[in-house]
């Protein structure tokens, strides 16, 4: 399969500054497996798209648009349950798990900054990217951004 998979579980982990010029921005994008992104200029969003409906959608609402600020999403799965944890600055907000879900992974490419077509173009600042095979403690995603140049 091609490249990241968050089948198994894994974390999204980026430092952007979102400015509110487009309504929806991704971050990260992997078609028909995931996206996580700005949503409406309000939310972070991140849905799990494992081929089939029902999606997985999590959001985390007041986004603080054109403030740095890390995001991540770490997923952890168990069996066919998926549980989804939202952070922004390393504060864990929303933790939601979807049941029996039937994860095919692709061969799409993932893309940073771009989603589908013209309205899903990420508009802001992005410092840095970075994706794990495994899910992230929120000691080790605290630890990130302590290493991070931008001041959070």
């Amino acid at each position: 399969m091609g490249g990241l998979s968050l089948k198994n579980g894994g974390t999204l982990y980026a430092v952007i500054k979102p400015d509110a010029k487009e309504v929806f921005g991704m971050t990260f994008f992997k078609n028909k497996e995931f996206l996580l992104g700005v949503y409406q200029n309000k939310f972070l969003y991140f849905n799990l798209m494992p081929n089939v409906k029902p999606d997985c959608p999590v959001f985390l609402p007041k986004l603080e648009m054109g403030k740095w600020m890390s995001v991540a999403a770490v997923v952890k799965v168990s069996g066919k349950d998926y549980t989804v944890t939202l952070y922004v600055n390393g504060r864990k907000p929303v933790t939601k798990t979807f049941k029996n879900v039937n994860y095919k992974a692709t061969d799409s490419e993932i893309t940073f900054g771009r989603g589908w077509g013209s309205t899903w173009h990420f508009d802001g600042a992005v410092a840095c990217f970075k994706l794990f095979d495994k899910p992230l403690s929120e000691k080790e995603i605290k630890a990130l951004d302590a290493k991070c140049p931008i001041k959070l």
